[in-house]
């Protein structure tokens, strides 16, 4: 028994791997297929070789999306739990909760916690390694960044009924945003004064809009790993009603490899951010507080607010986020 038992073993083992590698080859030909976004990352660390590392806008999860099974205490590395998908306008999927308990019906991706702290959790899918031909990485480094314009990485994945996900094929988004932070000789911002580029990086042309006012741009709290509680500081008119309907003026046509910039001036209190305990708005430029980190976010009205237009097919609907700030740096 002793001489056929390492043989045993050897042999219950390949059964593993090969159901295994059946049930993702199932998932990869029956399963449903959607699209994810990739979280921005600096191209030069996140290609190696023809090897690639990727992160998800659904792999890190604030607090406000756990469902009520789940508490920083149960959140324990290596636990599984289930990020329940919806759709987004842009044809894309987005994480909508993340619960413990796996959901009886509807889209979901199965993964396990990688860490957590007191106001997010990081999960991994599965889906977080990606080969590519021989040759072909460098070349989408280069197309992901076009003179500090970076073009979100989109990836299509199949995803069974059980929540096991299987990467498929990439494409990059049809809208890059970049933003230029006027810095003093420290390398800290100096004036507040920032240029978003909103690039066409699509093969054919496409609208965006472009309200009075910035009203088509909002600053959101970017809440990082390493804060061991919820950043309070929040932009001061993040609750502000919707703007009016665009207008014809407010939509420009990019062709192809075109470039629309914006700007924004952090000193204009339409910039000033808040916290509970603060007496006024203040202006986040210069604010000594590592905790007040934010992202410019892209976000043009919606398609029905759209919809009597002349350009109205042509416009990107969508969300873009910038690089991360402080009053002081650039953070990433």
């Amino acid at each position: 028994m002793r001489r056929w038992f390492p043989a045993l073993v050897a042999v219950l083992q390949l059964l593993v791997l090969g159901y295994m590698a059946g049930e993702r080859e199932h998932v990869a030909v029956r399963g449903t297929r959607i699209w994810l976004r990739t979280i921005p990352v600096d191209p030069r660390d996140l290609f190696r070789g023809d090897y690639v590392r990727l992160g998800y806008e659904a792999s890190t999860v604030p607090r406000e999306r756990w469902s009520a099974d789940l508490t920083q205490a149960t959140l324990t590395k290596g636990r599984q739990v289930y990020a329940v998908l919806a759709p987004r306008a842009d044809g894309l999927h987005d994480l909508q909760t993340l619960t413990g308990i796996r959901p009886e019906r509807g889209l979901f991706l199965r993964g396990r916690v990688e860490s957590s702290w007191g106001n997010g959790v990081h999960v991994r899918y599965g889906i977080e390694g990606y080969f590519m031909q021989q040759g072909t990485a460098l070349k989408v480094e280069q197309e992901r960044n076009r003179d500090g314009v970076q073009i979100p990485l989109e990836m299509e994945i199949a995803v069974g009924r059980n929540g096991i996900a299987v990467l498929l094929s990439h494409r990059a988004a049809p809208l890059g945003l970049g933003v230029v932070f006027e810095m003093g000789p420290d390398q800290r911002l100096r004036t507040g004064k920032l240029t978003v580029r909103l690039l066409n990086a699509s093969p054919q042309s496409l609208a965006i809009v472009d309200l009075p006012q910035g009203r088509s741009l909002a600053m959101v709290s970017d809440r990082q790993q390493w804060q061991q509680e919820p950043s309070a500081w929040r932009w001061a008119r993040a609750d502000e009603p919707p703007p009016a309907p665009p207008t014809d003026q407010d939509v420009h046509v990019l062709a192809p490899g075109d470039v629309h910039t914006m700007a924004v001036d952090l000193s204009d209190p339409a910039w000033f951010v808040t916290k509970p305990g603060e007496p006024q708005p203040r202006a986040l430029l210069g604010l000594d507080d590592w905790a007040a980190v934010f992202r410019l976010l892209y976000r043009p009205p919606s398609a029905e607010a759209c919809a009597g237009l002349q350009q109205a097919s042509l416009i990107w609907h969508g969300e873009l986020r910038s690089a991360s700030f402080n009053g002081r740096n650039r953070v990433d």
